[in-house]
């Protein structure tokens, strides 16, 4: 049986608080759709396996502030500062937390800022970070309902940028997606626990947007083990500024490792949580905001991380690092260059903190570039909830 590297992407919790973008029966589970190498031919023998750099980040969208900014200017990068981690890896993935849709210059309901969409420039802006894949397993997949989501689609498709979590067919949407890379074949996988018109289950959502449950991860799991080497869960979810995840949230994504996933990926509650393991494997319970602005009563939102993630090229085990961001005006800058030593020393100190919540981890310190690895605890972590 081939192995896989899943992303599972879940949301568990209510809608996104406001933000400042300018301040400071068991489901059956449809046959996953493999994509076939565009470059593999009968007489070309594939490279030998080899490793692999995957960068990983949390919430990045379009809406409110940023939206009128892309509509001012199309050209606008908001992760440029970043773009030497984004470029030191060979797949990129990030959670894309908004439609994408031309709403006539609007970019936020008039009634409502927590129902917001991005512009269709959106989608150029993310193929000229380099990202390469998108999670659309989110909770704000229906903010301008269904014909919006289909544009989300098809100006992704157009830009060059595919997605997971979300399609025009049940089967689409639970789904993985394949990429290939270094003679790896990675799958991604996509979900959310948390849908913000009401239960997911009980809405016309459900066929389009892929829902996260245990039993259904399981499934989705093994279905990409099946078709890869490698499997990514990244998982949208969780309670928003919670400083840890929920019991609800560690059982959902233990299902997922059980089920044989080599790395999980958390968003969601805007703020960066603690990094646990499971089995050996790595899971990231949060990885805070990308473009998403800070919320004035939460100050640790105003930092994020992007992970790092080296597969080897023989085994699973993924060497993890993480590289700090703070975020003003709802652009990401290393933390190094934004508040030194100081501002870097906090970051990982609290990091090493919250990871106790989940059995802990160890912490190297930063390399040249401003990232640190993270490992396993050397020693138990007293109190830790594995």
């Amino acid at each position: 049986m081939a192995r896989a590297l899943v992303i599972l992407t879940a949301a568990l919790v209510g809608g996104c608080s406001t933000q400042h973008d300018e301040p400071d029966p068991k489901p059956t589970i449809p046959t996953a759709t493999a994509v076939p190498s565009s470059s593999a031919t009968a007489s070309v023998a594939p490279p030998p396996p080899a490793p692999v750099k995957v960068i990983a980040g949390g919430d990045v969208y379009f809406g409110r502030f940023v939206g009128k900014r892309l509509l001012a200017d199309p050209q606008l990068d908001l992760l440029t500062a970043v773009q030497p981690w984004l470029d030191s890896a060979d797949l990129r993935f990030v959670n894309l937390e908004c439609q994408l849709s031309d709403q006539k210059g609007l970019t936020v309901h008039p009634d409502n800022q927590l129902v917001f969409v991005g512009p269709p420039s959106g989608a150029a802006a993310l193929k000229r970070a380099h990202i390469d894949l998108v999670s659309l397993a989110n909770n704000h997949m229906w903010d301008f309902g269904k014909d919006a989501l289909f544009e989300t689609f098809d100006h992704l498709k157009r830009a060059g940028v595919r997605y997971v979590g979300a399609g025009r067919t049940e089967a689409e949407a639970y789904g993985h997606v394949v990429v290939e890379a270094k003679g790896r074949r990675l799958a991604f996988v996509a979900v959310t626990g948390i849908w913000n018109q009401g239960p997911l289950e009980n809405h016309p959502a459900r066929t389009y947007v892929g829902r996260a449950d245990a039993d259904r991860i399981r499934a989705q799991v093994a279905a990409a083990r099946e078709d890869a080497d490698l499997v990514l869960v990244s998982y949208h979810g969780g309670s928003e500024y919670l400083a840890g995840p929920t019991m609800f949230v560690r059982e959902v994504l233990h299902a997922a490792v059980e089920a044989g996933a080599d790395v999980v990926i958390g968003h969601h509650p805007h703020v960066v949580q603690g990094i646990g393991w499971y089995r050996n494997v790595p899971i990231l319970y949060s990885l805070g905001n990308v473009t998403m602005g800070a919320h004035v009563d939460h100050p640790w939102s105003r930092y994020g991380a992007l992970a790092r993630l080296t597969f080897p090229a023989e085994g699973r085990i993924p060497e993890v690092e993480l590289c700090p961001f703070g975020i003003r005006a709802s652009s990401p800058t290393p933390l190094e260059e934004e508040g030194g030593a100081p501002a870097v020393n906090m970051f990982f100190q609290k990091v090493r903190a919250l990871s106790g919540h989940v059995a802990g981890s160890d912490l190297d310190p930063p390399g040249p570039d401003g990232c640190a690895r993270v490992r396993p605890p050397s020693t138990p972590v007293p109190g830790g909830i594995p």
